[in-house]
């Protein structure tokens, strides 16, 4: 197809232990990259 051969930019993250993070701080909210801005 006409994308043969791109690659996708990697993206970190470190979201992988949200669901616990949330359940023992539920006062936490989270902000987007265009908040910090």
């Amino acid at each position: 197809g006409e994308l043969a051969g791109q690659k996708l930019t990697p993206v970190l993250h470190a979201n992988h232990f949200w669901f616990a993070w949330a359940a023992f701080a539920p006062e936490t909210r989270a902000y987007g990259v265009s908040s910090l801005q």
